[in-house]
């Protein structure tokens, strides 16, 4: 939702391994937000780490700082589906008050499925799935298979 701000935390997956050599440009992404003239904050101590870094670890520093604060995630369809195997997945499930997913060639009967499955641990968890849009294709794992 456009009222409400976003930090954009840059980290490493736990599940990839870190390619030092891979650098992400903080520097330009910074400005970009910038231009946005919304309440947008870029963290980039995370990702400078170079070691994984689990989202409920992360999280939970942030519930500790801002106890009155709901917090959300955005992310792509194939992270939603496999958030069970994430580090400390039922806790996450129940610090968050909203998952935002983005489309990646969604299958409707799987993202039923697990929204099922999510709201069995924790009732009071929104999801939103962002609908269609001429990207969703793109990801990740295509652009690192493409690049080799």
């Amino acid at each position: 939702p456009k009222d409400l701000p976003l930090i954009v935390l840059p980290d490493n997956n736990p599940h990839k391994k870190i390619n030092k050599h891979k650098e992400l440009n903080l520097t330009s992404l910074k400005a970009h937000l910038e231009k946005t003239k919304e309440k947008v904050w870029l963290y980039s101590g995370l990702y400078e780490t170079q070691k994984p870094t689990p989202t409920i670890d992360w999280l939970k520093v942030l519930v500790q700082a801002f106890p009155d604060t709901h917090f959300s995630l955005l992310m792509g369809h194939d992270s939603f589906i496999n958030l069970t195997h994430w580090k400390n997945s039922r806790e996450l499930l129940e610090i968050l008050s909203a998952i935002y997913i983005v489309a990646r060639e969604d299958d409707e009967t799987l993202n039923q499925e697990k929204k099922i499955e999510y709201q069995m641990i924790s009732p009071r968890l929104k999801m939103f799935f962002l609908g269609n849009h001429e990207f969703e294709h793109i990801n990740s794992t295509n652009i690192r298979e493409k690049a080799r």
